[in-house]
């Protein structure tokens, strides 16, 4: 569930919920019966497996483990675990892939480690079932083991370098904009400050809907489309919209500055005229 749903902490998209709603019934129905069932438990790491003197499974129920566990529901699980990890980096490989130059800032060092994460999870239940006392067996785990303070490191490290890229894209806007630019020079400082082409400014009409700097018609963008219209206001009423990158649409320092560097330079081109 983290990571499919970095950086917003939701899931929206239709396939992230499936894939995290798959996990959970298989959880729920293969994993946790059979810890009343088993003698002994998967070793979880290199560093915290019993050799010796090994306590019995305090939460089983029945005499001896039933076959039905080791010949059907321990490979069945196996199996649709494999199959789902795999699911999830096709997913997160593919929205690596589709995502805009600003989400990429923060989905690349979070994804990439997340994707070998799971990928290590996988081989592992692969080599535990293919040849269990191997040494790829001790490989994948040790691998597993360190890609889990990898993803806590990556998720940390991809909020640090967005805030970062916030913190100097603002800074640098400011500087950009002191000496009062006109609306086309305001939308390509936004556009080049913030990493976002498509960034554009828009003009409310009297009969509704919106208009570029140069008169065409503009539609506002439509939900899951990636974009964003932002309004501007000024003393109650929109003056204009910035259509823009839906990464920064709850960032207040892009919010707040896009503001206000919108409304003074109106202000300015209205006094001009």
């Amino acid at each position: 569930y983290l990571v499919l749903s970095f950086p917003t902490g939701r899931l929206t998209a239709r396939a992230d919920r499936l894939l995290a709603g798959a996990v959970i019934v298989l959880v729920a129905v293969l994993y946790l019966p059979t810890v009343l069932l088993v003698e002994r438990f998967p070793e979880p790491s290199p560093w915290s497996t019993c050799s010796a003197g090994c306590p019995d499974n305090a939460l089983m129920i029945a005499g001896s483990e039933p076959g039905l566990v080791e010949d059907l529901l321990r490979p069945l699980r196996e199996y649709l675990t494999v199959a789902l990890f795999a699911a999830v980096c096709v997913r997160l490989a593919l929205r690596l892939a589709t995502s805009s130059r600003l989400m990429r800032r923060t989905l690349a060092p979070v994804l990439t480690v997340a994707f070998a994460h799971f990928a290590c999870y996988a081989a592992l239940i692969v080599a535990r079932r293919a040849a269990p006392g191997s040494d790829a067996v001790d490989a994948s785990m040790w691998a597993l083991s360190l890609t889990v303070p990898l993803t806590a490191v990556g998720l940390l490290f991809g909020i640090a370098r967005w805030h970062l890229f916030l913190a100097i894209a603002s800074q640098n806007l400011a500087g950009r904009l002191a000496e009062h630019p006109d609306p086309g020079e305001l939308q390509a400082a936004l556009s080049e400050t913030f990493d976002d082409p498509a960034l554009q400014i828009v003009y409310p009409r009297e009969a509704g809907g919106w208009v570029s700097g140069s008169g065409d018609e503009v539609a506002p963008p439509v939900p899951g489309s990636g974009r964003r219209l932002t309004e501007v206001h000024d003393d109650g009423r929109v003056i204009a919209g910035i259509v823009h990158d839906e990464t920064l649409a709850g960032e207040h320092a892009f919010i707040d500055a896009a503001r206000a560097y919108a409304v003074l330079t109106l202000d300015n081109r209205r006094l001009g005229d």
